[in-house]
């Protein structure tokens, strides 16, 4: 009998240890993995850091700083960087992740860039517009000389007063048209056909995999654990249902305690030492970030955590109750 009791606790263990990474898998696929989850606040918050990011990356530009205010780059990059577009990016790309987690076959993922795309004409005519009215007209004949004004591309140092801004405005918009629609690709395209030239993302196609398979297989070993208690403790089953309520709530709690110890993960990788060409507000704006998106998945496993604590809690009192019962009424089997 003590060897039955002393398994009986091993497997109590062994089921809260599994516990964890199934609330972990669930809840990642859950959230990150579920294209509706991208209608939300995340991708409110996830646009807002990268036009954050994006625009403390450019300022630091000598040409943009010569030419732009921080105002004027926030401006632009808020008008045509528009938060429909990238929500409308993101979802394609979980919709496309999701399908190929599920088709074997399906060997890359093509995601359009068009709503990017569609607005580099008029992005390109306001960033001319800005630039040609910082260029001061030509006031002498020696000014025109020394800016040897033809304009082919590089930017004149004035501008003659006969020519006018409008004039130049026009070639440089569609000079940096051109510059934008080289930089800025129409799709994105991630190939997952298993060579040398994409193993990264090979493995990533694995990984989905991975994922895929364990969110069903996790549960099952849980529910083979369970069984398996059953049938070493075998009888009384008020012993069994107390040893089985024991096994969701030390799952539970060990699920709550991963989880906060997953929360803390982004304060104590990004630092000044792991990303040292980051200035110190960029640096807290990231791990702020990372700590909004790593959130969601603690939030689902705490609530799961609860949950498998509630109903563990549940299955020992009717354990104690029963067995409380049964010593009343012996007559009862048990």
């Amino acid at each position: 009998m003590k060897l039955r009791i002393a398994i009986a606790v091993l497997l109590v263990l062994i089921f809260g240890l599994i516990t964890v990474p199934t609330f972990f898998v669930r809840s990642f696929v859950k959230t990150y993995f579920n294209p509706s989850f991208y209608e939300g606040e995340v991708v409110e918050e996830s646009h807002d850091y990268f036009l954050t990011f994006f625009q403390s990356q450019v300022k630091n530009d000598e040409f943009v700083s010569e030419y732009f205010t921080e105002e004027e780059v926030e401006t632009l990059t808020r008008k045509y960087f528009q938060l429909e577009s990238f929500q409308e990016i993101v979802k394609d790309f979980v919709s496309q992740m999701n399908n190929l987690s599920e088709d074997r076959q399906k060997g890359e993922i093509d995601v359009s860039l068009m709503p990017l795309k569609q607005n580099i004409p008029d992005m390109a005519a306001d960033i001319s517009e800005i630039i040609v009215d910082k260029i001061p007209l030509c006031e002498s004949e020696e000014e025109v000389i020394e800016a040897a004004f033809e304009f082919n591309g590089d930017l004149p140092s004035c501008i003659p007063e006969e020519i006018g801004k409008t004039q130049v405005e026009k070639p440089l918009a569609r000079e940096i048209e051109k510059n934008l629609n080289d930089s800025i690709p129409g799709e994105f395209k991630l190939n997952f056909e298993s060579d040398e030239e994409s193993e990264g993302t090979s493995e990533f196609k694995q990984l989905l995999y991975i994922f895929n398979y364990a969110q069903m297989i996790l549960p099952l070993f849980m529910l083979i654990v369970i069984l398996l208690m059953a049938l070493i403790i075998y009888k009384p089953y008020t012993r069994i249902m107390k040893f089985i309520g024991s096994g969701f709530i030390l799952g539970g709690v060990f699920a709550l305690v991963s989880g906060q110890l997953f929360s803390r993960i982004p304060g104590a990788v990004i630092t000044p030492q792991t990303f040292p060409e980051l200035i110190a507000a960029d640096l807290n704006k990231m791990a702020e970030f990372y700590s909004f998106l790593i959130q969601f998945i603690v939030d689902r496993i705490n609530i799961y955590s609860i949950y498998f604590i509630g109903i563990g809690a549940l299955v020992i009192l009717v354990g104690f109750y029963l067995s409380h019962y049964y010593e009343k009424h012996p007559h009862i089997s048990n």
